[in-house]
Formats: C-alpha cells, structure tokens, sequence
C-alpha cells in the first residue's frame, strides 16, 4: 500500500512540471507506473488482501487520475510545438527527422553526424513546413478525440488519424504511433475506473460477504456515482459470476459488447478487469 501510495505520489510530482519541458514524456511515465499499480491491486482483490480503509484509499488514488485530460492537453499544445521546431531546426535535426532510421546508429558518432547534416541540407523547406502542417493537423484531430470532462473517447475519430496520415506517407509512421498511444492511453483509464469500481466491489463484499447483483448497490456507500465506459459512455458492464466473482468490463475499441470475451489485441473484444478465477 505503501508503495502504490508512493508511486502516484510521485508521478503526480512530474505531471506537474512545465509541461514544455516534459511535453508527453510525463504522461506516458504516469501511465507505465500506473499500470504497474493496476497489477498489485488486482492481484489483492482476487486474494481478498486489502483492508476496508487501504480499498478506501486506493479509491481516492485513482479518482485523481485522468489520463483523457493529460492526454488532450498534450495534443492541444502540439501545433504550438511543432510549429517552433520545425522553422528553427537545424539541417542535422532534419536528417535524423527524416532518415534517421536509415542512416543514423544507436551511438550517433561524428559519421552518422556528418550523414545527417548533408541528408538534411538537401530537403527542401517547403517539404519542411508541409510536414510542419501535416502533423499540427494531426495534434489537432487528435485532441478532437475525445472529451475529457465527459470522459468520452472516439475510436473512429483516433481511427481516422491514421487514414490521414496514408495520404501523407512522410508522416505516416509519425501520426501512427500518436494514434497507437492515444488507444493505449484510453485503455489504461478504462482500467483505472474499472480498478475504481473493483475496489468498490470488495468493500461491498467485505460488508454483506458477497458481491451486489447491480453496480447502482455500490452508489453511494462505496461510489459517488459509477464510472461510465469510456467508449460509448454508457455505464461500465458489471455481473455476478457463477464461481461467487464478478466480471466487469468496457466494450473496448471496437465499440461492440462481446459479454466480457476480452480480445487478443487492443483493438479486438471486451476490455475486461482483471478477475481471473482461482
């Protein structure tokens, strides 16, 4: 407990540096740690190891977290960011942008330096301000995404990033991997409201020896309210399982219910909690 605490204590520390210094860098940071967090405390649910009071306060935790809203604001600013680089970068920043996979090794020596510099002298700057646009529109439709108040993600809308970026092949990788880590970034939130409830759960369960047949049971002893599905933004889905655990889920990206049947990847099935019978 002491360690989860910590943790988000401490993420919390570098979400709030100047975000032009640390840009995505803390929010991706927050959501690895938080996923390694997520793991301890599914693992204490399925074993009935928290007490009443640490369920409690792990719920606290995660109320604090929202990753839609970090996520967002780091898209908003992207146009702002790209649109100061890209007129001041210099002709080695423009090799290693463009060709740096090809030319450059993991330990840039005064070879692969001197590659870059001459590879980045020739492009053309008009090919350097439309790859400026390219991605500005791209922080843009991504940061049109989702609703981050709401607690709403688009898939199609993230989907369509990527069909954008087929017609920009020079960006493509780039705008890829953005639309990758948007998805990957809404999963985890899932996972952290579904944890939110799961604590709920056992606290239900500590009380009355058995989980409740609804998640309305848990509002408002254990709940303020209960989370809504990230995609759809209809309430999670919750049901008691024959083996006396429970099986709660999102639709997942798809944005079709498959019953709790989790898929082999992120963008197939149900996103499920993790709840294992023993």
């Amino acid at each position: 407990m002491r360690d989860l605490t910590l943790s988000q204590d401490l993420c919390r520390i570098v979400d709030g540096l100047p975000r032009s210094e640390w840009g995505m860098l803390a929010t991706l940071i927050h959501v690895s740690v938080t996923a390694i967090d997520l793991r301890a405390i599914a693992e204490g649910v399925r074993s009935h190891a928290w007490r009443e009071a640490q369920l409690a306060a792990l719920q606290e935790q995660l109320q604090k977290i929202n990753f839609v809203s970090d996520i967002r604001k780091v898209m908003l600013t992207g146009p702002a960011r790209v649109s100061g680089f890209y007129p001041n970068a210099t002709a080695f920043d423009l090799g290693i942008i463009y060709c740096g996979g090809l030319i450059l090794s993991d330990d840039t020596n005064a070879w692969t330096h001197l590659k870059a510099t001459v590879v980045g002298g020739l492009i053309p700057r008009g090919w350097v301000y439309q790859k400026m646009v390219q991605q500005a529109n791209g922080y843009m439709a991504l940061s049109e995404s989702s609703d981050s108040a709401g607690q709403i993600v688009y898939p199609r809308k993230v989907d369509a990033v990527a069909i954008m970026a087929k017609s920009h092949p020079s960006t493509y990788n780039y705008l890829v991997r953005r639309e990758g880590m948007y998805r990957n970034i809404a999963r985890k939130q899932t996972q952290v409201q579904e944890a939110l409830v799961a604590c709920a759960l056992e606290r239900y369960r500590l009380l009355h020896h058995e989980y409740p047949e609804t998640l309305d049971a848990l509002v408002p002893p254990f709940l303020a309210q209960v989370p809504r599905d990230l995609i759809g933004g209809q309430p999670l889905h919750y049901r008691r399982a024959d083996d006396g655990k429970f099986i709660l889920y999102s639709i997942g990206w798809s944005g079709h219910d498959g019953g709790g049947v989790p898929g082999k990847t992120d963008v197939e099935g149900d996103w499920v909690w993790d709840n294992p019978p023993q």
